[in-house]
């Protein structure tokens, strides 16, 4: 990867491609029923019989095969292959076209009066009819392949859809139709405590404002804001919580949308468990990439597969995820001369995949990673003195230290007892710690930091996102917005459209829509999800804490391939 810092500018994003799904299996109709020949009384007339009865079953096959194909290659014509045909009717389950056993059905004959013979419909055929009657079979199977070849370039069985799987709705999907006939409830998770509260709160201010109170057709969205910190983590996010947030959704027949988490962990707990009660969820913050794409060296293994038991995705998110942002940050320290690097992270989900990520760059690109296994290496959050690792990392002669953390994993404490060790060295960090409140942990000790922030910062914003950023200062007693306060009014208006796109209270209904969200105008700019639920482009804002909060703007990093 290179990383071009440049003014930002709009990522054209084309619509999203989904992935295709398989087909369920049709079997052919039954045959309709066979006549019986006369017991023959010569061997002349076994002969005939014989050769009537051969040539007599295949009859039926014809009809059959013909009723079959009056099916498909009707379908193939127009590549809408009848949901009945596939979606409906399982592997084993009574086949398709007219039953010939029903009441309803009848082949066309010749009256008969009672007690008349039944004269032999099955007269001999001549050598020329039974090479006509194999022309024709020949010919069907000929059709018949070629039906099959249109219906499997139009996509044979369900349609595929965004959302991973097909268009029948996966087993979770099915029934999960609101019971109020006035109300769609709407959900968020994040930690209302401690340190978070500096974006949480905007975040939850741009979720109620943007869709509180609206209506839905004959529905009006009701908004639910979820704490899933706790005191005994310290105003963090803590998983026990977060799991009964996402139950008490799941159970709600009436949710149907989730918009979080603001920690990657707790989205590990969460998706699941929205995944088995097919509720969509939004994430205005998450970026850890194992949420929804395997990332070597960064993600683990069976990720991301093991969030989604359903086998369809239900989640996506509109920030970058941290394989771009530590790589933008590595090329930043790159192009700044740094041939030496020490990692550090704090053991969550979010610092260590953000480490690691920058870690695995710096080594490509040249940076010599001198932690151990030239990786990152995790610290202790609980520790009251850093004063030890601070000499280890000095004695490697390291020229900048990278820390994958959040604030509230006791950073203050740490960037000060390093920057005494080292008062010269250069300290990078992600967004994890763009807060006041870690710049107040740390004091002075925190000026000279470089901070990347996986997205575009609030100040940089262009076209609606400028216009949102003014009038948001004019309504906050000129305080300009958090990092991720656009991200969480981005999150909001990606489940309004999906909302108004189903315009019914099925969750399913719902699912789809967000997955599908494709060029939708946001403050943050055109929003459109690949097939993991990732938004396309999207760039990386560098900032530098020089003597104070907040940090000032340096550039937009774009990394690219």
């Amino acid at each position: 990867m290179s990383v071009i810092r440049a003014a930002r500018t709009v990522n054209s994003t084309p619509p999203l491609v989904p992935r295709s799904g398989g087909a369920d299996l049709m079997r052919p109709p039954r045959s309709g029923p066979t006549g019986v020949a006369p017991v023959p009384r010569t061997a002349r007339d076994a002969s005939e019989h014989r050769s009537k009865n051969r040539l007599g079953s295949r009859q039926p096959v014809l009809q059959s095969v013909r009723r079959a194909l009056s099916y498909v290659i009707a379908s193939a014509a127009t590549c809408a292959l009848a949901e009945s045909l596939f979606d409906v009717v399982p592997f084993g389950a009574p086949t398709v076209g007219p039953d010939t056993r029903s009441p309803g059905y009848r082949h066309r004959q010749g009256h008969e009066r009672v007690g008349e013979r039944t004269p032999n419909r099955r007269a001999r055929l001549s050598t020329d009819q039974r090479r006509s009657t194999w022309m024709k079979l020949t010919k069907l199977a000929a059709i018949a392949g070629v039906s099959v070849i249109a219906l499997t370039a139009c996509g044979t069985g369900a349609s595929p859809s965004p959302t991973g799987g097909t268009a029948t709705a996966p087993e979770s999907c099915k029934d999960k139709k609101g019971t109020s006939s006035t109300e769609i409830h709407v959900y968020s998770s994040l930690p209302r405590q401690g340190t978070n509260t500096e974006q949480t709160d905007t975040l939850v201010e741009q979720i109620k404002n943007t869709l509180d109170g609206v209506k839905i057709g004959d529905f009006t969205i009701k908004y639910f804001d979820l704490d899933d910190s706790s005191a005994a983590q310290g105003g963090d996010w803590d998983g026990a919580v977060e799991q009964a947030n996402a139950n008490k959704a799941a159970d709600d027949p009436d949710a149907m949308v989730y918009i979080g988490t603001y920690n990657s962990g707790a989205a590990k707990l969460s998706i699941p468990i929205l995944n088995e009660a097919c509720l969509v969820m939004i994430s205005p913050a998450n970026t850890y990439p194992g949420l929804t794409k395997a990332v070597e060296g960064v993600t683990q293994p069976g990720e991301p597969e093991t969030y989604y038991p359903g086998g369809y995705r239900n989640y996506a998110r509109v920030i970058a995820t941290d394989d771009a942002q530590g790589a933008a940050g590595a090329e930043w320290a790159k192009s700044l001369g740094k041939t030496k690097a020490y990692v550090l992270d704090d053991t969550q989900t979010y610092g260590h995949g953000l480490a690691a990520a920058w870690a695995i760059h710096a080594n490509k690109i040249g940076i010599e990673v001198v932690s151990p296994n030239k990786s990152t290496e995790g610290f202790d959050a609980k520790s009251t003195d850093y004063a030890a690792l601070a000499q280890k990392v000095k004695a490697t002669g390291a020229d900048v230290i990278y820390i994958g953390s959040i604030t509230g994993q006791n950073t203050g404490k740490l960037w000060k007892d390093l920057r005494a060790a080292m008062p010269d060295i250069l300290i990078m960090s992600g967004d994890g710690v763009f807060e006041k409140s870690w710049y107040e942990g740390a004091g002075d000790a925190g000026n000279g930091t470089l901070l990347t922030f996986g997205g575009v910062g609030p100040d940089q914003l262009v076209g609606a996102g400028k216009e949102w950023f003014e009038d948001y200062k004019a309504t906050h007693d000129g305080n300009s917005p958090a990092t991720y306060t656009a991200y969480g009014n981005a999150s909001a208006a990606v489940a309004l459209a999906g909302l108004q796109k189903a315009g019914t209270n099925d969750r399913y209904e719902v699912l789809k829509a967000v997955m599908a969200t494709a060029g939708l105008d946001t403050v943050v700019g055109p929003v459109t999800f690949d097939a993991n639920g990732d938004a396309e482009g999207g760039s990386i804002t560098a900032y530098k804490v020089e003597s104070g909060w907040p940090p000032v703007f340096d550039s937009i990093l774009s990394v690219k391939e």
